[in-house]
Formats: C-alpha cells, sequence, structure tokens
C-alpha cells in the first residue's frame, strides 16, 4: 500500500484483519490514525483488532475515542458493549473453575451477576473491604433461597487482575 493513502493502508489493514494478522492490522490501522485522526471508523478498526488480541481496556478506549468523535457511531457502541460482555463472562468463567463458589441462575447477564459463596456473604465482603475492594450485594435479604449470595459487578473498568482478585476473596482466600 502507499505509504501515505489511508485508503490503502485501511483497505491492507480491513484484509489483514480478515486473516486474523491482528498484529499487522493494528500496525496499519495505526499509521491510518495518524493520517485521519478525527476518523471515528479508524478509531474503532483499532479497538475491534485490540478487541481480539484480548486487550480489552485498550479496546475500550477507542471505541470510547470513536464516540467523542461521533455520538451516533453504532457500531463503536455496540463493539463497546461487547468489552463489558466478555469481562463479565471472563469473571463467571474464573467463578466456575473456583472451588466453593457457583453460579446459581443460568439466565443472560450484562454487567451484573449473582456468585453463591461457600460461607457466609458478610465474611466474605468483610474479606474484599479489608482488601479495598466493593465485594458485591448480599443478597440475602432480597433472594434467600439462594443461599449465601452475593451480587457482583464487573464494569469496563474491571481489569483481570482486580476480577481474579475478587474470585479468590470470595472463596475464602486474600485478605
Amino acid at each position: 500500500a502507499e505509504p501515505e493513502n489511508p485508503r490503502a493502508l485501511y483497505g491492507l489493514a480491513w484484509v489483514r484483519e480478515r486473516e486474523l494478522k491482528y498484529d499487522e492490522a493494528e500496525t496499519l490501522y495505526r499509521q491510518v490514525a495518524t493520517l485521519l485522526p478525527t476518523d471515528p471508523s479508524v478509531l474503532e478498526s483499532i479497538g475491534y483488532v485490540l478487541f481480539k488480541k484480548g486487550r480489552i481496556t485498550q479496546a475500550q478506549l477507542q471505541f470510547k475515542r470513536a464516540i467523542d468523535l461521533d455520538a451516533d457511531y453504532a457500531s463503536a457502541y455496540l463493539n463497546l458493549g461487547a468489552t463489558h460482555d466478555a469481562k463479565a463472562e471472563y469473571a463467571k468463567a474464573r467463578i466456575r473453575e473456583t472451588a466453593g463458589l457457583e453460579l446459581p441462575l443460568s439466565g443472560p447477564t450484562f454487567n451484573e451477576f449473582a456468585v453463591r459463596l461457600g460461607s457466609p456473604a458478610a465474611e466474605a465482603l468483610d474479606r474484599a473491604q479489608r482488601a479495598g475492594i466493593i465485594g458485591g450485594l448480599d443478597l440475602d435479604a432480597h433472594a434467600p433461597e439462594l443461599g449465601p449470595a452475593l451480587l457482583i459487578c464487573t464494569t469496563e473498568l474491571s481489569r483481570r487482575e482486580s476480577i481474579d482478585q475478587l474470585v479468590e476473596i470470595l472463596a475464602g482466600g486474600g485478605s
């Protein structure tokens, strides 16, 4: 592609993306972004490639930048929502694989979901508070049939390390 032709570079980046060559696609999209810094589609494309590479937080920043440039850019909102879902799915997967924790409800979720604990919710919340983490909402008063359970939430600010730490705390570890 011509190094100063943004359409040619964008087209080549798109091809590399479809070939699952995400590193090359990211490099090319970033070159386009230097030539077209106010084009939301370029920022959204960078975000999509970052998302596919598992760099969720960086992808979210690109989607938000695209939305800042064009508040009606629906695709950026859709992809931003997918990043939120990815974080919640990561948290749920970690909970499923952790002894003493389970997901008592099987319906679809977005950012919030219930977690059944192997110990009293108050103890888990106390451990989380000592670690500087908001551990969730004790569901005893709202859904006592779930047993010891919390409603937890992942957001665009949730990092995998923080999710891992919360899961450890909920399972009885951490402090």
